[in-house]
C-alpha cells in the first residue's frame, strides 16, 4: 500500500512539473525502458526533423529534450515536440 502511494505521489509531482513546463497534446512522448534504444531513435528523429542542424550528444538535448534534463526547457521548440522519458504511462503522455 505505501509503495502505491508513493507513487501516486511521485506521479502528482511529474504531472504539475510538466504542466508548467508547457507540454501541450501537440508534443509527442518517445517512452521506453532505459537502454533500449530510445536516444538512438532521438538521432535518427533529429536527423530527420532538422537536416541542416548539426546533431551531437550535445546538441540533441535542445532540439529533442529529456523530462531529465537540467533544466527542463522546451520553449524554444515548436510544436509537435519530441520528449524523452522513461517514466511509466499516464494521462499526460
Amino acid at each position: 500500500m505505501a509503495k502505491g502511494l508513493r507513487y501516486l505521489v511521485a506521479l502528482g509531482k511529474q504531472k504539475r512539473f510538466l504542466e508548467t513546463a508547457g507540454v501541450s497534446e501537440k508534443d509527442f512522448f518517445l517512452a521506453s525502458f532505459p537502454k533500449s534504444g530510445n536516444t538512438w531513435l532521438r538521432y535518427l528523429l533529429a536527423y530527420s526533423i532538422f537536416p541542416a542542424e548539426k546533431i551531437s550528444y550535445q546538441t540533441l538535448s535542445s532540439l529533442l529534450p529529456s523530462v531529465y534534463d537540467e533544466p527542463f526547457s522546451i520553449e524554444h521548440l515548436s510544436p509537435p515536440r519530441f520528449i524523452k522519458t522513461h517514466d511509466a504511462f499516464f494521462s499526460l503522455y
